[in-house]
């Protein structure tokens, strides 16, 4: 997630969010008791929900904006409005 979102969020966030992660590391890296796992696994998704948020904040800022969902052009997001799902059985192949 860091990785794909990386340039769309503040220097600190992505720092606190790199950090967790190398903590986190240390920790399995060690022979950790179960208190020092769950407090790294915490301390992690503390940081990545910022992370997540922040991405939020950025899509819902560009949206506004008026651009279009990332992978969509902006003459294709109403394109399918008139598009009906339908079923049909055809009666040939049952005589």
């Amino acid at each position: 997630m860091l990785k794909d979102a990386g340039d769309k969020v503040q220097a600190s966030d992505k720092t606190e969010v790199e950090s967790a992660l190398a903590d986190a590391k240390n920790v399995l890296g060690g022979n950790p008791s179960a208190d020092e796992l769950k407090a790294a696994q915490e301390s992690l998704t503390k940081a990545s929900h910022k992370l997540a948020e922040a991405m939020y904040k950025a899509n819902a800022a560009g949206a506004a904006a008026g651009e279009a969902p990332e992978g969509q052009p902006a003459a294709e997001q109403k394109k399918d409005e008139g598009v009906i799902d339908a079923e049909y059985v055809d009666v040939e192949d049952k005589k």
